[in-house]
């Protein structure tokens, strides 16, 4: 249909309110109601001797492997990637590179940061995250967290609930909630009661900012079907596009304020004040041609074309932390662990 005048600047203006509101509704309001939580575990709590973490392929720690690499013939939580492929079916989780329940020195994790003061946690850590996995799991993976007795769990959830087909097929913000709240208190009921950390979904907007440009991005987005509801059509610049990416962004505002708010009414629940929303991730933290390797024994990942410099057949998809990215999501959620030491 041809675009009027008025048809045009009634984009703008949307446009202009979207903008607006995403500025405005940012996870430092959640700051206030974590800090206010009565209910939130105090700062050198007992440290625990066991923990889970609870979440999806960013917990996972998804397409951090080296290059090159295989995927093992028979599932191996010690290898990487571990081959167990997820929801998503592609095996590329290396759960040793994970932020919060890794091995991988180069990452330190949560995990190994408590460590280093409670030997007793050493071989105690559970990763429950699902790549590919949305809130609706999370009470699922809360029900094992429990089961496994864990004194600390960390969640970070959200991106597949704003990442979808389309637009109209993203988690409600009600939905989101209601889902959230559920798995929230199946941990509030567990007998180790566990401390409990949620750390916020970082901008997926980023993303599209820092590679619509690029070629193998480009691809990769298309290829993988990548967070279409965001990715799709990466370079147009028609207001429905633009509105769409946006409505993106308001989205993950709206989840990261939503757990945050769940939180401070969860006990012993803190969260990371919006610190991974926050986040100004560069190139070398996402997956990209540069960061990540390729796989040598899978034949649907040893075609994948390289624009420029990088590593022939990367399985980059320029959209996950690379290990770089996860020992960032690292440093950032560890300020906020009630089991930090300063």
């Amino acid at each position: 249909m041809r675009q009027t005048g008025t048809t045009r600047r009634g984009h703008r203006l949307r446009l202009t309110w979207l903008v607006a509101g995403a500025l405005v509704l940012t996870p430092a309001a959640a700051i206030g109601a974590t800090a206010a939580a009565p209910s939130a575990p105090p700062r050198g709590s007992t440290l625990p001797s066991s923990m889970a973490a609870l979440g999806d392929s960013i917990s996972q720690a998804f397409n951090t492997h080296a290059d090159p690499a295989t995927v093992p013939a028979i599932a191996d939580l010690t290898a990487c990637p571990d081959g167990l492929g997820g929801l998503s079916g592609v095996p590329l989780e290396c759960p040793r590179n994970s932020w919060s329940t890794g091995t991988n020195p180069a990452v330190r994790s949560t995990y190994q940061r408590l460590v280093a003061t409670n030997p007793a946690l050493a071989g105690h850590q559970a990763n429950d995250a699902v790549t590919g996995a949305a809130v609706d799991d999370l009470a699922r993976q809360a029900r094992l967290a429990v089961a496994q007795r864990a004194q600390f769990v960390t969640i970070e959830i959200g991106s597949n609930d704003a990442c979808a087909p389309t637009w109209a097929e993203v988690t409600t913000r009600q939905a989101f909630r209601a889902r959230f709240a559920s798995a929230m208190s199946i941990l509030a009921r567990s007998p180790a009661h566990p401390v409990i950390q949620v750390v916020s979904i970082p901008n997926l907007y980023r993303l599209w900012q820092l590679f619509h440009d690029d070629p193998n991005a480009q691809v990769r987005w298309s290829l993988a079907q990548v967070c279409q509801s965001l990715l799709a059509n990466p370079t147009s610049t028609e207001p429905a596009d633009s509105i769409r990416r946006l409505l993106v962004l308001t989205q993950v505002i709206a989840y990261n304020l939503i757990e945050a708010d769940v939180c401070a009414h969860t006990p012993r629940c803190v969260t990371d004040a919006g610190a991974a929303f926050a986040w100004e991730f560069s190139a070398g933290d996402i997956a990209t041609v540069a960061t990540t390797g390729r796989i040598t024994n899978v034949p649907a990942l040893e075609f994948l074309p390289v624009f420029g410099p990088g590593i022939p057949n990367s399985t980059a998809d320029y959209f996950h932390p690379s290990v770089a990215g996860q020992a960032a999501i690292a440093e950032l959620a560890w300020p906020t662990s009630p089991f930090a030491r300063r």
